[in-house]
Order: structure tokens, then sequence, then C-alpha cells
């Protein structure tokens, strides 16, 4: 009868913490990362700078040719990490106090340059010098531009581009017992890895092996699935936003998917 006991006892406790798991029926199946967004509610009026909008305005000119800003776009590279302005006729990245520049497949780089979200300009003017196999040449850059800008309302709820993808759940499989997939993204590597997931009263834990619990609100509408949360620490804004928080009074982390 002893050797009976211990393997009785670990099948109740299983049925125990399995039972204690609430399952939301309408969450399982396979859900895919369709866009990441910010609903953001201003304190007071202000104009906001919407570095992942378009279009952006102004002036570019590589060597005296003219480039069309307006076909430029604003994105965050997750396999540099930097963050960058392209188009198919050039691309510049930030690379902290210097400007990278990709002209006609070569490099270049300068060390001066103005980026100021609160004011929504981007200047440069100067000379560029080559580096790896553009090393020993130099090209002019006049760069003059203008963010993409939204006028805000007090209290009027609006909706802003997360360039930054702030959610690793590329994609998830959620299964009756408890048990989930996901295809999680590290930086620009993406692992797929197994965990347990749980719904309770509207919010939903994602506990991913050897990484952490993710707690969300979620809603469903037919095929979309809407994870959210709200940003309490000033420390987890991201680039675009953080110039603005004393200006905002909420700010909510959106991640939408798609029922597969």
């Amino acid at each position: 009868m002893k050797r009976l006991l211990l393997p009785i006892t670990v099948l109740f406790l299983t049925f125990l913490f399995i039972s204690c798991e609430k399952i939301d029926s309408e969450l399982t199946g396979s859900w895919q990362l369709k866009e990441t967004y910010y609903l953001i509610t201003p304190d007071e009026d202000f104009t906001f700078y919407d570095l992942f909008g378009d279009p952006w305005q102004g002036d570019i000119s590589i060597n005296d040719i003219s480039l069309d800003a307006a076909s430029f776009t604003y994105y965050y590279d997750n396999s540099g990490p930097t963050t960058q302005l392209s188009s198919n006729e050039a691309a510049i990245r930030f690379f902290g106090p210097e400007l990278g520049i990709e002209y006609l497949t070569e490099q270049y780089m300068m060390d001066s340059y103005i980026f100021d979200i609160h004011t929504g300009i981007f200047k440069a003017d100067g000379t560029a010098t080559g580096i790896f196999n553009a090393e020993g040449k130099a090209i002019e850059v006049k760069i003059d531009l203008t963010m993409p800008k939204m006028e805000l309302k007090q209290s009027e709820q609006v909706r802003v581009k997360d360039g930054y993808r702030a959610i690793p759940f590329s994609r998830l499989w959620l299964y009756a017992n408890g048990k989930m997939d996901t295809d999680y993204l590290r930086g620009d590597i993406m692992e797929q890895i197994s965990g347990r997931w749980s719904a309770d009263n509207g919010k939903v834990t994602l506990s991913p092996n050897k990484v952490g619990n993710s707690v969300y609100s979620y809603a469903i509408d037919g095929n979309t699935l809407q994870f959210s949360r709200k940003e309490e620490s000033d420390d987890s804004l991201p680039l675009n936003l953080s110039p603005y928080r004393d200006k905002v009074e909420k700010i909510i982390f959106c991640a939408d998917y798609i029922r597969q």
C-alpha cells in the first residue's frame, strides 16, 4: 500500500494544478500577430510627431542629387539594432552621435546631425566619409526634413504606430489543456518554445519556459484577438512616445492577432 501513495499523490497534485488553471475556450487555437500599436490619451492639446508615420516632408540631397523625401520610411531594424530612415534610393541609419548612409550600395559615415522629436526636425549638412569598400571616398549630404505630425486633443484617444514590435509572441498555439507553443522573438532570432497559459477575469497569462510570465488584458472579436496592457512605467516607453510623457494621461500597448 505504501508504494501506491506516491503515484496517487502525484496524480492528485497534477489534477489539482490543471484544474486550477482557468481556460477560456475562445482563446484556444492558433493565432498570428497582425500588428502592434499604442492607444494614447492626451492631458492637453499638443503636436505629436509620429516617427513611424508618413509622409516625411522636406529635402534630401546627396552630391546635389535630390531624393524623394516622401518615399522614405522610418523604422526599427532589430537585426542591428538601429533605427533608420530609408527608401529605394538610400538608407540613413542612426548610430548614436553618428549617422550612417548607404548610397549606391556603398557605406558612408558622418558625425554631425540634429534629430529632435520635440520639434519634429531632422537636419544634417556636411561631408560623409566612406567606409569598407568606399574608404577614401566622400559624399556631400544635405537633409532638412520635418517628421509626420498629428494634432492631438485633450482626452481624445488616438492610435499611434508601434515601430518596435514590442511583443515577443509572433505566433501562439494555445491548447485546451493549458499548454502553449509560441514563435518567440529575441532580437532578430525567432525561437519556438513551449510553456503554459491561463485566462481569468479578462486577463491572460502566458508562461513560456525559461522566460517568465507575461500578463495582458484580452478581448476577442470574431477571428481577431487583442492583447492590451497599460504602460505604468516610463522606462518601458519607446523612443517615439517618451518625449511626450508629461503631456499624456494614459498609454495602452495593444497587439492584434488573427486566428489561423
